[in-house]
């Protein structure tokens, strides 16, 4: 996720690549100093915690949360019930409370419509920010949209793998964001309507 966010930004923001490959290498300093590189390479190395057996364990959770869709296409398990019909369609019996991917939790519990509501969402946020990313006249402007960008892409990268959106501390500060960026839009929209005779015509 902290890949994809730098790699957006860099690409959205190509004048301070340098300030942020800087700001970069000092979060890595500040990573190797205060010790916690042992534990992030604890974590890739090729152990039973490493990202070949975490994503091995995770393609059982990913085919129980297909099986659940082909069974309940429409409206889903029910928010939250993924825990109760997992042990299921799993071979292990235990009880597991989503499915280590937003998208196929979502279609899961929600099912078919839950899933085009959140993607159509996301796709109308994206859409205004890069619109607003577009209408930017200033360079602090330009860098707020595109850091609101960075780090809905980040997000999703990391939810790709794991589902923290319903820790409720995650949650809210999702949609605060979301909010956030709708606001920017309509305010960048407004700002783009010429005035006339002196007053601003209302969109």
């Amino acid at each position: 996720g902290v890949i994809v966010a730098t790699v957006v930004l860099v690409a959205l923001l190509p004048r301070r690549r340098w300030s942020l490959l800087a700001v970069g290498a000092g979060i890595a300093v500040a990573v190797l100093v205060s010790g916690a590189l042992g534990p992030i390479a604890a974590r890739l190395g090729p152990d039973q915690n490493g990202p070949v057996a975490m994503l091995s364990s995770r393609w059982e959770v990913w085919t129980a949360a297909v099986g659940m869709t082909i069974d309940h296409p429409i409206f889903g398990v029910g928010v939250a019930n993924f825990v109760n019909y997992y042990p299921d369609y799993s071979t292990d019996g235990q009880g597991l409370d989503h499915a280590h991917n937003i998208f196929l939790n979502m279609i899961a519990e929600r099912g078919l419509l839950g899933l085009a509501a959140f993607a159509f969402v996301l796709m109308v946020m994206f859409r205004s920010l890069v619109s607003a990313l577009h209408s930017a006249v200033s360079t602090a402007d330009r860098t707020l949209v595109a850091g609101l960008i960075a780090i809905f892409a980040g997000y999703l990268a990391h939810s790709m793998l794991d589902v923290s959106y319903y820790d409720y501390k995650i949650l809210l500060l999702f949609w605060l964001l979301a909010g956030g960026a709708a606001f920017i839009s309509i305010q960048q929209r407004d700002s783009a309507v010429p005035a006339i005779g002196g007053i601003r015509s209302a969109s």
